[in-house]
Parts: C-alpha cells; sequence; structure tokens
C-alpha cells in the first residue's frame, strides 16, 4: 500500500512540472526594427568554385560563341605571266609581270549589332626589257558599323579609306612621280542606312546584295607628299596637303559563289559626291575560276571616274584590265 501511494505522489509531481513547463511569459514585445529583414550571412557559392563546375566545358562554350559571332574570310592569290623571245624573226619584247592580291573579310554580330570590316588590296609590277615598272597599286579599308532596325534594313555608320602604297611614276622611261602613299589619299565618313538582302530565317539570299547609302558623308582628300603637294594633284591647292568636303556616298557589294563555288563573282560599287567639283566613281569587278584547291584563273576590271586626276588623254573616264592564271587560297572560319 506504501508504495502505491509512492507512486500516486511521483505521478502528481510530474504531471504539475508538465504543466510549469508549458507556461511562458513575454517580458518584451519586440519593435518594428527587431522584425526588419536582415541581409544573410551566409555567401554564395561562385559558379567557379563550384564542384559541378568545368573549365574545359566553359571554355568550350567561350570558343563556340566566339565563332557564332565571328565570321573570318581571307583570300590571297599571286598571278606570274612570263613572255621571253630568243632569236625570234617576227620580233617582240621580253616582259615579266606579276600581281598579288589580298581580300579580307570580317563580320562581328551579336544581336542587333552588326559590325563589317573589309581589306581589298593588289599590288603588281611589270618588267619590259630589263626595266621595271608599277602597274597597278591600290588598297581600299571599308568598315560599316550597323544596328538592325528591321530583318534588312539597319541604321549604319561607315569608314572608307583609300590610297596606295607604293610610288607611281608616269612610265617606264618617265620618272616624274605622279603618286605615292596616301598622295592622293581619301577618307570619308558617313551615316546612314545599310540594306542587306536576307531570307526570312536570316540567312543569305541567293543574290547577296548589301547596299549602304549615307545620305551625309564627309570627306578629306590627302596629298602628304611634299612633291606632289606642290603640284596641287587631287584637287587640293598648291602648297596644302589636306582638303575637306561635304557630300553624300553610296556602296554597293556582291559576293556570288556560282555553280558549287567553282566560280566566284565579287563586285563593288562605290560613288562619292560632294557640294564642289570633285565626283568620284569606282566600279570593280573580279570573277574567279577555281581549276583546283589552289590553282585558279581570274579576270579582274577596275573603272574610275575621277574629275580631279589629272590623266594621259585628260579624261576623267580610266580603265584597267588583268587576266591571268596563278595560285589562290581561302582561309574561312566557317
Amino acid at each position: 500500500m506504501k508504495r502505491l501511494n509512492l507512486l500516486l505522489i511521483l505521478a502528481g509531481f510530474i504531471m504539475v512540472s508538465n504543466q510549469g513547463l508549458a507556461q511562458f511569459s513575454i517580458s518584451k514585445v519586440p519593435s518594428e526594427a527587431d522584425t526588419r529583414l536582415k541581409k544573410d550571412s551566409v555567401k554564395p557559392i561562385s559558379a567557379v568554385s563550384n564542384e559541378f563546375f568545368s573549365e574545359a566545358r566553359f571554355r568550350a562554350e567561350k570558343r563556340r560563341l566566339r565563332k557564332e559571332r565571328n565570321t573570318l574570310t581571307c583570300t590571297v592569290g599571286l598571278n606570274l605571266n612570263q613572255t621571253k623571245f630568243d632569236n625570234w624573226a617576227p620580233g617582240g619584247v621580253n616582259t615579266f609581270s606579276g600581281v598579288a592580291s589580298l581580300l579580307f573579310n570580317h563580320v562581328y554580330q551579336r544581336d542587333r549589332l552588326r559590325l563589317a570590316t573589309q581589306l581589298d588590296s593588289k599590288y603588281g609590277m611589270n618588267v619590259i626589257s630589263g626595266k621595271t615598272f608599277k602597274n597597278i597599286d591600290y588598297f581600299i579599308l571599308n568598315v560599316n558599323s550597323a544596328w538592325n532596325i528591321s530583318r534588312c534594313w539597319a541604321y549604319s555608320a561607315s569608314v572608307d579609306l583609300r590610297s596606295q602604297w607604293t610610288k607611281g611614276f608616269r612610265s617606264a622611261d618617265d620618272k616624274t612621280m605622279v603618286s605615292n602613299i596616301m598622295s592622293p589619299g581619301t577618307l570619308a565618313l558617313g551615316v546612314g542606312f545599310t540594306f542587306r538582302a536576307l531570307k526570312k530565317d536570316n540567312t543569305a539570299c541567293k543574290v547577296p546584295i548589301v547596299i549602304t547609302v549615307n545620305p551625309l558623308s564627309g570627306s578629306m582628300t590627302f596629298v602628304l607628299s611634299d612633291t606632289l603637294s606642290k603640284q596641287g594633284v587631287a584637287g587640293v591647292e598648291p602648297g596644302k596637303h589636306q582638303k575637306s568636303a561635304l557630300g553624300s556616298t553610296m556602296r554597293i557589294d556582291l559576293n556570288q559563289p556560282i555553280a558549287k563555288s567553282k566560280l566566284n563573282y565579287i563586285t563593288y560599287f562605290y560613288v562619292s559626291t560632294n557640294y564642289e567639283k570633285n565626283n568620284y566613281v569606282e566600279w570593280q569587278n573580279t570573277l574567279n575560276i577555281k581549276i583546283t584547291q589552289i590553282i585558279n584563273a581570274s579576270a579582274f576590271c577596275r573603272m574610275i571616274y575621277n574629275e580631279v586626276q589629272p590623266t594621259p588623254r585628260n579624261k576623267p573616264l580610266q580603265w584597267n584590265y588583268t587576266f591571268g592564271l596563278g595560285v589562290a587560297y581561302t582561309f574561312k572560319n566557317k
């Protein structure tokens, strides 16, 4: 009986203790400042330190994006021609000629931005009866930045620089200098619109023509050579090295592969006008015929209309033709 009473007393004590633990009192009501959210002190784990991060995969993704956004094409060519006579009764003159060419194109495109850079250059020499004479020499650097406003149209700003690399003389026998690097040389800056022929899926059309129109353009003509500056060439006043003018420019480009790229036709048409009598028109046409991987034949025609440049017949229209067989190699990143 005593044991039963002891158990009942112990059970009653435990019940009283549990009730006491369930009771609590609030001595202070928390203020609004105490209930504000506080910045988490736990630092996030960076992607680099993540154990699932792959450095190789990250670099491969960067290379993929770089290749996707950049399109690079570079064609280097060399054409050689030789005519040799030895005890030839009808007569003739020994000649040797060579023309080196470079066509570089780079396009960077990301979202609505498109930046296109093109460098076109040729340089050729003639050796006639032991006399060396330059027959072709020019370079044209064009940079066009565009911001797409529709599928085919974009706002654009362009820079066009053109000149020659070395000294040019009147003829093989007359060593009177008529040109030199940036003597003359022209630099045109313009803003306007660019049209690119694209399909609905933003791929190039069968005729991938590009037209750039700059209603507002500023052109600068340079004659850096003191000798040519004194002569007042290219419309620059004698003794001065530069002349500026305002006007407009237009450029049409086409690079058309034919017969599964066995033939390639490249042309561009350029017009520069200003408020003075100094209109300039240039039209180039190149047809490349691919014979093997590196051997090709080419036909080149260049027409220039320049109202202020002196010519042998004192006419503003000039023509240059070149036909040749040589080697050419094209590098593409896509």
